[in-house]
This record gives C-alpha cells, structure tokens and sequence, in this order.
C-alpha cells in the first residue's frame, strides 16, 4: 500500500501544477470514498480559474471528510492558508453565489500543514452563518488517500513517490504506449477477442 504523508502533500502544494491539480485530487477522493454523493461539481485544471465557488457537492450520508447535504468547497494552496481560508469565508459569507448558507457546509481545503485549522473552522462555525465549516489540511488529505488507494496510485508519482509495484491505468498506459512503435488497433486487438469482451464487460 501507497503511504502520502502530510509532508509529501505540503511539499507538493509548492509545485506549479498543484492549483490546477488540487480540485482533481479532492473530486477523486470524493467520488472513490462517498458511494451517495449525488452532485459533484469540481472543475480542475484551467477551468480553476473561473468565477464562483471552487466545488459543490451533494452528498445524501457524508462521511468523515465530506459534509452530509449540500457544501460548498473552496480550495487554496498558498503557505498561508489561514489567510486565503479567512478571504474565501468572508466572501462567500458576504455572496453565497446562490447556496443557503444556513443549509450549507463551508468546507475549506489547504495541501499545507496548518495544525489550527480545525480550531479555526469550529469558531467559524460558532460564528455562522453557514450550516457547518470544514477544513482539511495536508494531515486530513493523507488520511483520506490511505481510504482510496487507486487515488493514491494516482497521486503518488505527483508527490514523487514510486508507486509501489502497481500504476494507475492512465501511467501504464502512457508508460506502455511510450516504448512501442506505432502500432494499428487491429494489431493491437489481434487474437485478444476474449480479452477485449472482459475489458468491455468491466467497463
């Protein structure tokens, strides 16, 4: 089994693709580890750049990292999260961008170690209005990947760790294809009939 500790994601969170790659890690998480969400809307990569909330997830049962009902995510990377938390909660606080906050969870992500984060978001919440506030840090993120290894196969190779014998589809893919000439689809399927209808059949 893949180990991501807290200070491989916080070392992470200072490379130029982790804001893009950020809301892909936690809408993995999300969809591998909460068999009732309903909603999940994450946009990742350059779409992190348009306007509105970071995410917003329906979840019929939650669990322990997503809110049970509606939440709306926001997520930073900066070496300051309190900073960046604090920005995102007053301005979804000031313009809720159409979710009612008193059915709401305000949920905050940081890849950064920030250890009083927990005790931010429950003043937070005392303070209202919103439902619920959430924050997960860089020690959360760790162990929510050791509840879905396929996203720490994933993740693994991003935080610069091998991954332990086994590849996400997508690396085998691109490592196999990388070694080979360039080969046609009927050479490729060629005597694998069976094996074609099992991967079918699993898809």
């Amino acid at each position: 089994m893949i180990k991501i500790d807290a200070k491989h994601i916080d070392r992470w969170a200072d490379t130029p693709d982790a804001r893009n790659q950020l809301p892909e890690l936690i809408r993995r998480l999300i969809l591998a580890t909460d068999p009732s969400v309903t909603r999940c809307e994450m946009p990742s990569g350059s779409a992190t750049d348009l306007p509105g909330w970071d995410g917003i997830v329906d979840s019929a049962n939650g669990t322990a990292y997503v809110p049970a009902g509606r939440s709306g995510w926001e997520f930073g990377t900066a070496n300051r999260p309190r900073s960046k938390a604090k920005d995102d909660f007053d301005n979804r606080t000031q313009e809720s961008l159409g979710l009612d906050p008193s059915t709401t969870a305000f949920t905050f992500v940081t890849p950064r170690l920030w250890p009083k984060g927990h005790k931010w978001s429950r003043e937070r919440e005392q303070q209202g209005p919103w439902a619920a506030v959430r924050v997960l840090n860089a020690s959360d993120l760790s162990a929510w990947l050791d509840q879905a290894p396929a996203v720490a196969a994933w993740f693994a190779p991003k935080v610069g760790l091998p991954p332990s014998g086994w590849l996400a589809l997508e690396a085998w893919w691109q490592n196999w294809t990388s070694e080979l000439p360039e080969l046609t689809l009927d050479l490729l399927m060629a005597g694998r009939e069976k094996e074609v209808a099992q991967v079918r059949e699993w898809c």
